[in-house]
């Protein structure tokens, strides 16, 4: 793949690490609030996993991304 699309999808993957970030830390917040009030947290909890299952996904791309434009500096 040429250099600028890597660079493209490397800015689209931290673009997608800030946001998951913030959708984790928000859907940690909610869910302590469910738990400190007595609420059921089943969906909560499965959200906050969907998030994070999300998050390692975007974390690996942006590895992958990385290590390919390493490759190409060789």
């Amino acid at each position: 793949m040429n250099r600028a699309i890597l660079l493209e999808h490397l800015t689209l993957a931290k673009e997608h690490i800030e946001i998951g970030s913030r959708n984790i830390a928000r859907q940690k917040r909610i869910l302590a609030k469910l738990q400190a009030h007595g609420h059921d947290t089943l969906i909560a909890r499965k959200m906050l996993r969907s998030f994070e299952d999300a998050q390692s996904l975007s974390l690996a791309e942006r590895e992958r991304i990385q290590e390919e434009l390493r490759r190409q500096d060789r």
